[in-house]
């Protein structure tokens, strides 16, 4: 079971936090970090009394990953789809999506940052504005750095 639950936990963290997983990695602190969410999320359920089955661990891993917040990486993903689908689509088709949008989160970071983005801001139009023009300066090319 627990095995089961750790492998679920990376599945929602590289699907909803793929930034987080990779600094978790490269830190080396990636097996211990899932270790002591899975060992949470047994606890929860064990507290709950929860019968064990598929909806109630799915349920249980969204909410010990819902209390990291808005992903940033997600943000810069949707915006993306959203306001440049023909550049999503390119990067789609091409495998490397994931490669772009992390590159574009980076270039995101500080204004991301300066602005205070979170769950509580995340509707906020002048961090939308922000994020749209530090993802079209990274696509013309205009940020510094010549990209795939």
């Amino acid at each position: 079971m627990k095995e089961v639950l750790k492998k679920m936990l990376w599945v929602q963290l590289n699907h909803s936090y793929p930034e987080l997983l990779l600094q978790l990695h490269q830190s080396g602190r990636l097996a211990i970090y899932l270790d002591e969410r899975t060992e949470e999320i047994m606890e929860q359920l064990a507290l709950e009394n929860t019968q064990v089955n598929y909806a109630a661990v799915v349920e249980s891993v969204k909410a010990s990953t819902a209390r990291l917040g808005r992903s940033a990486y997600r943000y810069v993903y949707l915006t993306l789809k959203e306001d440049f689908p023909r550049e999503f689509e390119e990067r789609c088709t091409s495998g490397l999506l994931a490669y772009h949008v992390m590159s574009m989160l980076d270039a995101c970071r500080e204004v991301m940052s300066t602005l205070a983005f979170g769950k509580e801001n995340e509707d906020e139009r002048a961090i939308r504005y922000a994020v749209i023009e530090q993802i079209h300066n990274y696509l013309s090319g205009t940020d510094g750095w010549q990209h795939l």
